[in-house]
């Protein structure tokens, strides 16, 4: 059986939240890895993944890995920047885009997660 992947946004309607439960089980819809911006502090800097990282949440343990280059933009580490902040982790990616990238490092990635909600 071929299991069907979504990508779930922030805002999701009663529609689409039934149509996933009714295909998949609850818990494996909160288990997948989910896609986050990678911070990395180097020095003085504070780095931003150029792509998005994904992640188990954090009731989820990573049942597969890998292995990816990802590129990183930086920024000079002060009080101003927020890292608890998602909005602000947005803003600040947005406006690194147009930036040219720093560095390269290679992460480990979450391909699958283990739920621990069973």
């Amino acid at each position: 059986m071929m299991r069907k992947i979504f990508s779930v946004g922030r805002l999701m309607g009663i529609g689409a939240i039934l149509f996933l439960f009714a295909h998949m089980s609850f818990a494996a819809v909160l288990c997948d890895p989910v896609g986050k911006i990678r911070i990395e502090i180097d020095g003085d800097n504070v780095c931003f993944s150029t792509t998005r990282i994904p992640e188990c949440p954090i009731y989820a343990l990573p049942a597969t890995t890998s292995r990816l280059k990802v590129g990183f933009r930086c920024l000079i580490n002060d009080d101003s920047i927020n890292l608890s902040d998602d909005n602000f982790i947005d803003r600040v990616v947005k406006e690194l885009s147009n930036k040219e990238i720093d560095h390269y490092n290679i992460v480990t990635i979450d391909d699958s997660c283990t739920c621990l909600l069973n």
